[in-house]
């Protein structure tokens, strides 16, 4: 069974902090304040792109492979990335929506997906 992970309250959208871990296993419950970590950010899409990443050795064209997706895609991904693990700041630009529009003529996006992204971009 995979879980989904919280990126935010689901009633408010707030930082939700991890007070509970539990082994089925064993049926062992440790309680107190964890700290996820930097990837806790990430999305389960960005996982896989990390995963990708290290799986090919940081290769580009074998991330496009992996992945199938085209070379802009993959290194527009791996800026999301950057940008979510706050290695690099974002800043909006056409090349940003160039991007997105390329991936939504390319058939890697469906249009709802990038009018949120061109949304994100305001």
């Amino acid at each position: 069974m995979e879980l989904k992970k919280l990126q935010g309250c689901p009633s408010c959208d707030g930082e939700v902090v991890v007070t509970e871990y539990y082994c089925p296993n064993c049926d062992i419950t440790v309680r107190g304040k964890f700290e996820a970590g930097p990837f806790a950010a990430l999305t389960r899409e960005q996982v896989g792109v990390v995963g990708a990443f290290l799986a090919s050795g940081g290769n580009i064209k074998q991330m496009e492979a992996r992945l199938g997706m085209s070379y802009p895609t993959v290194k527009a991904r791996l800026r999301e990335i950057n940008i979510a693990l706050g290695l690099e700041e974002h800043e909006t630009g056409a090349d940003d929506k160039t991007d997105i529009l390329k991936d939504l003529e390319s058939g890697e996006i469906d249009v709802e997906t990038a009018l949120k992204k061109l949304e994100e971009e305001r």
